[in-house]
């Protein structure tokens, strides 16, 4: 039997900076990022975050939080090793919202290196010096 995705959980993630980060478009006093966990249904769970840049690519952590959640229901259900598919699924329901699909890119690629007890570099070929 293969192994599913069989919960997947989407939150908001505000954290601190010890000190505002300036940058060119200006400051920054905490990280309003969102945290994608999916688990197995064989136990590991994956983990990643996503950052919304709103002065570069429009958009906000609500609006993140907003696609991840759309996206979710795409995903459950199915091989967490069959990342492409994942992948295109999400591409085919809703334009643009990278930094969404990148979260749940890495939290697969986080469970399914896990599942394995293997880096994730030997999925994406291989360690490099």
């Amino acid at each position: 039997m293969t192994m599913r995705i069989d919960k997947i959980e989407v939150c908001r993630l505000d954290l601190p900076f010890k000190e505002q980060m300036r940058v060119s478009f200006g400051v920054i006093p905490m990280a309003r990022d969102i945290l994608v966990r999916i688990y197995s249904d064989e136990g590991p769970a994956g983990i990643s975050t996503a950052t919304p840049v709103p002065y570069y690519l429009g958009q906000t952590q609500d609006t993140l939080l907003a696609a991840a959640r759309f996206l979710a229901p795409l995903i459950l259900g199915r091989d967490p090793f069959d990342i492409e598919a994942a992948n295109h699924l999400m591409d085919r329901a809703l334009g643009g919202n990278q930094p969404a699909k990148a979260a749940f890119d890495m939290a697969l690629y986080d469970l399914i290196g896990k599942a394995a007890g293997r880096p994730i570099h030997d999925f994406l070929g291989g360690k490099v010096q």
